[in-house]
């Protein structure tokens, strides 16, 4: 309680409002998890590194899965790590996404568009 003083001059005590900032951390920790939001977190900053991605199976569903597969394992990780997501301590593949807890799975492959006979 902080003390102001009063219209009538008198010292009134009223509570202290909540710093900005704990108030949207308190929102942001209440709020609910959109589907799929982990997800498009991943994409966005994939894509925004210019990091080439396949979300695997393809699916029509695309929040079905939390696979994707990159060229670069390393590459891929480091930027999801700079993004906010956190390296699972038992897997070099799992990170979470820091905003919400929910998890997405890098693995390294090769893709491209199959070759047709000529």
């Amino acid at each position: 309680m902080k003390k102001i003083l009063a219209d009538d001059g008198e010292l009134a005590e009223a509570a202290e409002e909540p710093q900005a900032s704990k108030t949207a951390e308190r929102e942001s920790f209440n709020r609910p998890v959109a589907e799929g939001e982990h997800l498009m977190n991943a994409e966005i900053a994939l894509y925004r590194a210019g990091i080439p991605f396949l979300q695997l199976p393809f699916q029509q569903d695309k929040f079905a899965s939390n696979l994707f597969m990159v060229l670069n394992l390393s590459k891929a990780k480091a930027c999801l790590q700079r993004a906010g997501f956190q390296s699972k301590f038992d897997s070099e593949t799992v990170l979470f996404d820091s905003r919400n807890g929910q998890a997405v799975q890098l693995i390294q492959g090769r893709y491209g568009l199959p070759r047709t006979k000529s």
